[in-house]
């Protein structure tokens, strides 16, 4: 598919994976700071998982988006094509009709089994962008809907524009 970026696996000299001893391995990590790591708080957030373990590429799982998984050489390349992985899968769910699952905070998956001496970061994608080209739309709504639009939205991570859109996908 065009503009879809190829998995990068790790060098065949690299040899086989061993996972590193509990102590040589930080607690679970947090790449926030990270430059290509932004929490856009107008766009839908989608916690990561990355892993990586000695002599062997970064890989990267969204456990929020079943079956979307990316990976790196460097953390740089796992982060891009974390960000490349999320659009490209939820231009497929939107392509085939099906709902975008909602983003649930990073601590949701921190804690459970599976994911011990993970680092997290967020991905931050804007649903109306990916779904085509925007057109503006002028609507009345009465501000009590519009207040409660407005906090679902923030409680999801979302744009209102991204929120309506999801909903709306959702509903036809």
């Amino acid at each position: 598919m065009q503009g879809e970026s190829p998995p990068v696996q790790a060098p065949s000299e690299a040899g086989a994976r061993h996972r590193a001893a509990p102590e040589e391995r930080p607690a679970d990590r947090d790449c926030t700071g990270h430059p290509q790591v932004r929490r856009d708080p107008k766009a839908m957030n989608y916690a990561i998982a990355i892993e990586h373990e000695k002599g062997s590429s970064y890989g990267v799982e969204v456990p929020d988006l079943p079956g979307c998984f990316s990976a790196g050489d460097t953390l740089d390349e796992a982060l891009a094509g974390a960000h490349e992985a999320v659009a490209f899968h939820i231009e497929g769910l939107l392509d085939a009709g099906l709902p975008v699952p909602t983003p649930r905070n990073l601590e949701t998956h921190a804690g459970k089994r599976g994911y011990a001496n993970r680092t997290w970061a967020v991905v931050s994608v804007d649903l109306a962008a990916l779904s085509g080209r925007s057109k503006r739309l002028n609507i009345s709504l009465p501000e009590r809907v519009l207040r409660r639009i407005d906090a679902a939205a923030e409680k999801n991570g979302e744009s209102r524009s991204g929120f309506l859109a999801r909903i709306a996908l959702q509903s036809v």
